[in-house]
Formats: structure tokens, C-alpha cells, sequence
């Protein structure tokens, strides 16, 4: 059995925010690297804080409810 690694909204939060060029690609670098090794783990609490925070920033809903839908598909689930 893998490991997994819990990933925090704040990670999602800074691959969107082009304010900080270098904090989002360490946080893309952190998605992919889950994404390719499958041990990537997300909680539907994380999802909610991330769609909070996006709206804040400017980024559509209709954005924010795919990325979270794609999210939820990448990563197995907290309540797994």
C-alpha cells in the first residue's frame, strides 16, 4: 500500500493566482507530480475552500465547478 498525500487548498488556490508567477509553478509542479504518481488525496472540504477562494479571486464558477470536478476525478477521495 502507497502512501498519500493530502493536498491542502491552498496549493489549488496558488496554481489560479497569477499574482505570484513562482508560487503557482511550484504549485502546478506539486498537482502533476500527484497527479503522475497517483498519490494525490483531496477532501470535499478542500474542494469547497478552493471554490470559495477562486470566486474571490475573480475566476468564473462555471470554471471553478470543472476544475473541482476534475480535482474530485485526479484524486481519490478523504472519505475513501
Amino acid at each position: 500500500m502507497s502512501d498519500k498525500i493530502f493536498l491542502d487548498s491552498n496549493i489549488l488556490i496558488y496554481c489560479f493566482d497569477c499574482n505570484d508567477s513562482r508560487k503557482q509553478n511550484i504549485a502546478q509542479n506539486i498537482v502533476n507530480s500527484l497527479v503522475d504518481s497517483e498519490s494525490g488525496q483531496i477532501s470535499t472540504q478542500s474542494l469547497q475552500e478552493f471554490f470559495n477562494a477562486a470566486t474571490k479571486i475573480k475566476m468564473y464558477k462555471r470554471k471553478c465547478h470543472e476544475c473541482c470536478r476534475i480535482l474530485f476525478s485526479r484524486f481519490s477521495s478523504a472519505l475513501q
